[in-house]
């Protein structure tokens, strides 16, 4: 028998009380969401992470943070600072709420800001990065524009996904229709690792591709390197 996680039970019963939708907090812990952040944990490189002393992470639109923070510190016992980055308040009301119970002031750190204007625009804090994760590009814009103002190092390393889920129009406002069309959009050349499957979540055939690139992404002749991408895709024909 699976028993929730302590810690997000009572994080859960606190929010339920102050008026938080329980759908998206079951959301936010189910089968999909586990999945998709669990395999692109599994993916990235652990060698390369292991190469720094301090591992630097950035989560856009990381919303609760957790459990992709979870995930994050069993796997990577080098991390030393994690920052969630989200406009939405209350997620970020939420995400301290779980690093609080987690006992994690320390190492996790927030942004309630919108990823294009945070996160120290053009100043060299970005360049202690060394991990950038995006599990929510079909939110926002193009990682080409979502960079353009950072200065990260040629180190870092950026792990992305997306989906197809174009019938979500209240908030997916930059879908893809396929891996290629999103490899197209990062701006990515070199496929490091690519690799699908399924998974059904409430009777719904989800498809998920996962590609992972070390790869040299060039804009203006500056070179932004060592980059992971994944993508997950839903096959709307069985909605």
């Amino acid at each position: 028998m699976q028993v929730m996680d302590q810690d997000y039970w009572k994080v859960w019963w606190e929010a339920i009380q102050k008026g938080y939708n329980p759908k998206d907090l079951m959301y936010s812990i189910g089968p999909d969401q586990l999945e998709s952040k669990k395999h692109l944990v599994d993916n990235v490189p652990l060698y390369e992470m292991i190469k720094f002393e301090k591992l630097n992470v950035q989560l856009y639109g990381g919303w609760y943070g957790y459990p992709l923070i979870d995930l994050l510190l069993e796997k990577f016992k080098n991390i030393t600072k994690i920052t969630n980055v989200d406009l939405d308040l209350d997620a970020i009301a939420l995400s301290r709420k779980y690093t609080q119970a987690r006992k994690l002031e320390d190492t996790v750190f927030f942004r309630e800001q919108n990823v294009v204007d945070s996160l120290d625009s053009g100043s060299n804090k970005d360049k202690d990065v060394r991990l950038v994760i995006n599990t929510s590009s079909e939110h926002m814009p193009d990682l080409p524009v979502l960079i353009d103002n950072k200065n990260y190092s040629d180190n870092c390393v950026f792990a992305l996904q997306s989906n197809n889920m174009f019938h979500v129009v209240d908030q997916h406002t930059n879908c893809s229709s396929s891996i290629d069309e999103f490899v197209k959009k990062t701006g990515l050349t070199k496929i490091w690792f690519a690799d699908s499957y399924l998974i059904t979540v409430s009777n719904v055939i989800v498809h998920y591709f996962c590609c992972m690139h070390i790869c040299y992404y060039t804009r203006m002749n500056v070179i932004i390197g060592h980059t992971i991408l994944c993508t997950k895709s839903i096959n709307i024909d069985t909605l």
